[in-house]
């Protein structure tokens, strides 16, 4: 997982400069202990939603980088897979895999909202968007959300929910809904019972387009995590600078690496374990707002993307029915 900000250290580990350095380090009083460990928490938080987001995104381009995405729903292949596989196997492995990665994350970020900031110091601001409740409203006021969480459930009991036909691929609502042995969740079926009812004068396997559904999917979760930054960052530069506050208190704790480039803040949580931890002091805000910049140009970028398909879907819908009429 690789999520902390901090390193766990046995004497061993380090020069004979640091053991001396390590007789003189001062023991933390209760408070600042505390504020160290939330400090801590927070990060390795941030850090795993980082991951996260970072899967969901590969999952995202893996599949971009297998199938051409396209106004059409055309099923045409990038590439050879370099085995053999059947396109309707390929890509409702590709799909499940990158669903379940935007629910993971959803998911992981309504947890953190319900059990990060358990012990947060009363004094931290923290924003009012950062409630539980504020992800869930969102979530359910979104139906292409609402929908791939359920089809990752139904993909989780043995069903694929990307349908092949001919060359075309959709999310086949017929096929979905008459599935054997599956209970829908009670407001999606009965939304796309709705869906189904609408479109059935119109054709006899009605079916939401893929990459359609794709692009609102993938936007959703963008947004949420961008926002979700977006709200964290101050309780986050304010657990920072308490903690580069302490450490300037405590000269005595804070190792100088020999080549410069890094200020160690040592010290020991007396949790029973032989090592010491230690938070790395240079630029503990920066490394914060990267994360948040590259998260909001991928938004930015994502949202210019769906922009151009959705001017091509309206061109396509546009050259089909002067065709058909």
């Amino acid at each position: 997982m690789n999520a902390d900000t901090f390193r766990y250290t046995y004497m061993a580990d380090f020069n004979e400069d640091f053991i001396k350095f390590h007789d003189n380090i001062e023991v933390l009083k209760k408070d600042e202990k505390e504020l160290v460990e939330f400090h801590i928490n927070l990060n390795r938080h941030i850090k795993e939603l980082n991951q996260l987001f970072e899967a969901f995104r590969f999952n995202l381009l893996n599949l971009q980088s297998s199938y051409k995405l396209s106004a059409s729903d055309e099923l045409i292949r990038n590439k050879e897979f370099g085995f053999e596989v059947h396109d309707m196997v390929a890509i409702n492995a590709l799909t499940i895999s990158y669903i379940s990665s935007g629910t993971t994350l959803i998911t992981a970020i309504q947890v953190f909202l319900r059990k990060g900031f358990e012990g947060f110091p009363e004094s931290f601001k923290v924003s009012e968007r950062l409630k539980e409740e504020w992800i869930k409203q969102a979530h359910a006021d979104n139906f292409h959300y609402r929908l791939l969480y359920e089809l990752r459930n139904y993909s989780q009991h043995g069903y694929f929910p990307v349908s092949v036909n001919g060359s075309k691929y959709g999310f086949d609502l017929t096929q979905i809904m008459s599935t054997p042995y599956y209970t829908h969740n009670k407001r999606c079926k009965e939304e796309i019972e709705s869906i189904l009812a609408k479109y059935q004068e119109f054709s006899e396997y009605p079916r939401l387009s893929f990459t359609s559904v794709i692009i609102e999917y993938n936007l959703f979760v963008i947004r949420m995590y961008v926002d979700f930054l977006k709200e964290v960052r101050g309780a986050w530069r304010e657990s920072a600078k308490r903690v580069k506050t302490l450490a300037d208190q405590l000269k005595s704790n804070v190792f100088v690496t020999s080549d410069k480039e890094n200020n160690l803040f040592v010290f020991s949580l007396d949790d029973g374990s032989s090592f010491n931890h230690i938070i790395e002091l240079d630029d503990m805000i920066g490394m914060f707002n990267d994360r948040f910049i590259h998260a909001r140009k991928i938004r930015e970028y994502e949202e210019s993307k769906s922009r151009i398909f959705y001017r091509r879907l309206r061109h396509h819908l546009i050259k089909r029915q002067a065709f058909y009429s």
